[in-house]
């Protein structure tokens, strides 16, 4: 960055307004250092900063100090423009949100039938996840089963949110994205399994109140057996869905709202049905640890195999991992 700074550092001599976009964005994907260095670079002396955001945040806030010089000049130009702070709600006016509780192994298939649906009256649908690799395999099987559709794994989008929002001001990026246009309005529907409907809770505090949609059984295609088939029987659409649940996986284990979103409470046998894939999540816990000290006289008890990929259970046990 230092090199092409100096290369360019010329045309930036005369800069009188800066603007600086998506600012709670550019924090989440820990842009930050590289902005600073940018700033130090840039004339301070008749330059005029504007930052905008979604979201009005403390980290935010900071931020817009980093562009200015002295503590002084700090409190003296810095000022805020809040838009939207008296609206009753937080998404624009034309957004109509809503939410589905489906449980894992029927998310596809309620997915499939919403496409088909949208599709056919000639919608656009956007359906974010939680990692690209969701994003390539269900843009691969869809394609395949003539359900077409674009995959930009670079901001985690299908060409909809079908996983989990790491907090509300993801949520509010998010679904604000479908009512953007000329006539400013768009449909967001949000899929919950059941223990995740305490969310619900925290949207609301802040001032975002979706409606329940529910999907009956009669418009839920019965696909499954035959989507198992397709993926199982096609390499390249069965590494991909090895990858997805892999990384599923760790994106939700990494959630930082674990009441929520704890993955203990995840039923791993309907989200990756046949032969799932081993997947670290380092869960080891301290009583784990003390295990691995003693010293055994038989190998590993956890019993993992071909016939049992969850582990050894006693019937009245619900534990889904192993810890090594």
């Amino acid at each position: 960055m230092s090199i092409v700074f100096d290369i360019v550092h010329p045309i930036f001599l005369c800069l009188q307004c800066l603007i600086i976009d998506e600012a709670d964005r550019i924090l989440e994907k820990n842009f930050e250092e590289d902005m600073k260095q940018i700033f130090k670079r840039l004339p301070r002396q008749g330059r005029q900063t504007v930052l905008f955001s979604a979201t009005q945040t403390k980290e935010v806030g900071d931020f817009a100090k980093l562009t200015f010089g002295s503590n002084e000049e700090r409190q003296r130009t810095l000022v805020y423009v809040g838009v939207d702070d008296h609206e009753p709600k937080a998404t624009v006016e034309g957004l109509k949100q809503g939410y589905c509780v489906i449980p894992s192994e029927r998310r596809f298939l309620v997915l499939y039938a919403f496409l088909k649906k949208s599709l056919s009256e000639k919608k656009k649908v956007m359906v974010f996840f939680s990692s690209c690799s969701s994003v390539k395999f269900h843009a691969q099987l869809l394609n395949f089963i003539q359900i077409e559709c674009s995959e930009i794994s670079r901001v985690n989008v299908l060409v909809h949110s079908l996983s989990f929002t790491r907090q509300r001001t993801e949520y509010i990026h998010r679904v604000g994205r479908t009512a953007r246009g000329d006539n400013g309005k768009g449909n967001a529907i949000l899929f919950l399994l059941p223990k995740e409907l305490q969310l619900l809770i925290h949207l609301k505090a802040a001032n975002v109140s979706p409606s329940e949609y529910v999907f009956t059984e009669e418009v839920v295609p019965k696909l499954q057996p035959y989507l198992e088939n397709i993926v199982g029987g096609n390499y390249i659409l069965n590494q991909s869905a090895k990858e997805a649940y892999r990384s599923y996986l760790l994106a939700y284990k990494s959630h930082s709202m674990k009441d929520i979103f704890d993955i203990h409470q995840l039923d791993l046998s309907v989200i990756f049905a046949k032969e799932p894939p081993k997947v670290n999540l380092d869960l080891e816990s301290s009583a784990s640890k003390h295990r691995k000290k003693r010293k055994l006289d038989v190998g590993r008890r956890h019993g993992i195999g071909p016939l049992s990929p969850y582990g050894r259970k006693r019937g009245d046990d619900r534990k889904q991992f192993a810890r090594f």
